[in-house]
C-alpha cells in the first residue's frame, strides 16, 4: 500500500439484537485487526466503536426502536430516514474508496448515490474448503475486473467436491435411507438473509414453503437439520413433526454427497454449495446478494471468492490501485489422502 492510507473501513451501523450490538462490535474488532496489517484504512478501531455506540442515539432520535425489527425496516431503503444516512455518511470520511464488511443493501446504493467507490466484504457461502473463504463485491468496473484476476478456477472447487464425496463414500454410504428425499436446513432466526420488504420472515412462511414442495414430491424421508449455531425454535419444530420431519445430525458435506437428495433451505448457504455437488438445492428465498458460482462470467455487483492471502498489503494495493497481478493464494489440505479417505492408524 503506498503511504496514503486510501480506503476508510465501514460497517452496518444499525444491525442489532433487541439493541445488543455484541456481534456487530466482535465483528468490527476481528476485521479491524485482521487487515491491520495492510495498512489499508486510514480510520482508527476508537473511531469505528464510537460510531457503534452512536447508532441507538440515532435510531431514537429517528423515532425508532432500537431493535433488530428497526434495523430491518432500514436495510433494504434509507430514503425515509435522513438523520440515519447522514450518519452514515458522516462514518464514511473524506476518503472516496470505502471497505465495507456486510453493508446493507441500502447503505451500498447510498455510497453509489455519492460518487464513491465501496467494495464490501462478506463470508463466502462455500464452506467445504479446508479454510472458510472471504468475498467481495464493488460497484467499481476497475476493481471488479480485479476481483476477476484473483478468484480461484473451478477446477480448484471440483477438486475439493471430490475429497468431500470421497470422505462421505467411506463413512457414511449406509446411514441414512437409500430413498434420501427431502432434507431441510434451517437458518439463524434474525438475520440479514431472512429481510424483505422491511421486516424479517418468520417460520410461518418456511412451514408453508415446506408443505407445497412435501406436496409437489411426497417423499418417503422429510429431514431437518439444525443450524450450527442456532437450534430450531421449539414451536416450529412441532410444527415440522406434524410433517413427518425427522431430525438428523449428520455432516452437511456428507448428506450433499448423496445421489437424489433434495435440498430445502429458505436462503441458506448450502443452497449455493449444493450446485457444486450437482444436488437438487429448493430456495424458498432468493439471495438479495448474488455470489457468482465458480467458474463463470460475473457482472459488476455480484459477489466474488476472495483468496486466502487477502490480508496481505500487496493484494490491497492491487485492488485499490491496480498494476500487476499479485499471487493469489487457496488452502490445501495438508494431508489430502488422510483427509479423502478418512482413515486412521496408530
Amino acid at each position: 500500500m503506498s503511504d496514503s492510507l486510501q480506503a476508510t473501513l465501514v460497517f452496518d451501523w444499525f444491525r442489532n439484537l433487541d439493541g445488543d450490538r455484541g456481534i456487530l462490535r466482535r465483528n468490527i474488532n476481528w476485521v479491524f485487526h485482521y487487515f491491520s496489517g495492510s495498512r489499508t484504512f486510514s480510520n482508527e478501531l476508537t473511531e469505528l466503536t464510537s460510531l457503534l455506540d452512536g447508532a441507538s442515539e440515532i435510531m431514537h432520535a429517528s423515532g425508532l426502536a432500537d431493535t433488530h425489527h428497526s434495523w430491518a425496516r432500514v436495510y433494504e431503503d434509507l430514503d425515509d430516514w435522513p438523520r440515519l444516512k447522514q450518519f452514515f455518511l458522516d462514518g464514511c470520511g473524506k476518503n472516496d474508496v470505502l471497505v465495507g464488511f456486510e453493508l446493507s443493501p441500502a447503505q451500498r446504493s447510498l455510497i453509489s448515490s455519492v460518487g464513491k467507490t465501496y467494495l464490501d466484504i462478506r463470508t463466502h457461502p462455500v464452506r467445504f474448503l479446508p479454510d472458510y473463504m472471504l468475498a467481495a463485491n464493488t460497484n467499481s468496473t476497475e476493481i471488479h475486473d480485479r476481483l476477476v484476476k484473483l478468484t480461484p478456477e473451478r477446477s480448484y472447487i471440483d477438486q475439493y467436491v471430490g475429497f468431500v464425496k470421497a470422505r462421505a463414500a467411506r463413512r457414511y454410504t449406509k446411514r441414512m435411507n437409500t430413498d434420501h428425499g427431502i432434507v431441510f436446513f434451517s437458518q439463524i432466526a434474525v438475520d440479514s438473509s431472512r429481510i424483505r420488504g422491511g421486516e424479517i420472515i418468520d417460520d410461518f412462511f418456511v412451514i408453508s414453503e415446506l408443505v407445497k414442495i412435501l406436496d409437489k414430491y411426497k417423499p418417503k424421508n422429510f429431514y431437518v437439520k439444525h443450524h450450527p449455531h442456532e437450534k430450531i425454535k421449539q414451536n416450529t419444530m412441532e410444527m415440522l413433526r406434524e410433517l413427518n420431519a425427522k431430525e438428523i445430525n449428520t455432516n452437511t458435506y456428507d448428506l450433499l454427497s448423496c445421489d437424489g437428495l433434495l435440498c430445502a433451505a429458505l436462503s441458506s448457504s448450502v443452497c449455493h454449495e449444493a450446485q457444486y455437488f450437482k444436488t437438487r438445492p429448493h430456495i424458498f428465498l432468493e439471495p438479495i446478494e448474488n455470489f457468482s458460482p465458480i467458474g463463470t462470467t460475473s457482472k459488476v455487483g455480484d459477489y466474488m471468492m476472495l483468496p486466502s492471502n487477502i490480508y496481505s498489503a500487496d493484494l490491497w494495493r492491487f485492488l485499490l490501485e491496480g498494476g500487476e497481478t499479485p499471487r493469489s493464494e487457496f488452502p490445501r489440505f495438508e494431508t489430502p489422502y488422510r483427509s479423502a479417505s478418512g482413515l486412521s492408524w496408530g
